[in-house]
């Protein structure tokens, strides 16, 4: 039971930590790729209403 508790803690700080490190990468390519994605989607929609 001991040897359970211990590799437990640790997997759930890495699970905690590794979490927290992909909300955050995703939050930072989120603004970008929206960004990207929004002109991009602009772009043939406007097109497409021109013509």
């Amino acid at each position: 039971m001991s040897a359970v508790g211990y590799p437990k803690p640790p997997q759930t700080h890495d699970v905690q930590q590794v979490n927290t490190t992909p909300l955050f990468a995703v939050g930072y390519q989120k603004p970008q790729q929206t960004h990207n994605v929004q002109p991009v989607k602009n772009n043939p929609r406007c097109s497409q209403a021109d013509t």
